[in-house]
C-alpha cells in the first residue's frame, strides 16, 4: 500500500508491505515500511499497536524440545 503526503512545499511517499513466505500465508508474517523523501523535508511520526483483530490469542506450536 501507498500513501503519499504532500505538505505546501514538501511530499514524502509511504509504502507499506506484509511480507510473507514464498509458500504464501504463514503463522507469523512481517510488517515492511518504506520511507521515501520525494521533495523537500516532512516531519513523520508512526506507531504500532499489534493486536488481535480476528480474535486469535496464539498459535500452539506443540511442546517444545526443552519440555521433554
Amino acid at each position: 500500500m501507498q500513501t503519499t503526503v504532500t505538505t505546501a512545499t514538501d511530499r514524502v511517499r509511504i509504502t507499506d508491505a506484509l511480507v510473507t513466505g514464498v509458500a504464501g500465508r504463514l503463522p507469523s508474517a512481517e510488517l515492511a515500511r518504506r520511507v521515501d523523501g520525494l521533495k523537500g523535508a516532512v516531519a513523520l511520526r508512526w506507531s504500532v499497536a499489534p493486536g488481535t483483530l480476528l480474535g486469535v490469542r496464539g498459535i500452539d506450536h506443540g511442546p517444545s524440545a526443552a519440555e521433554g
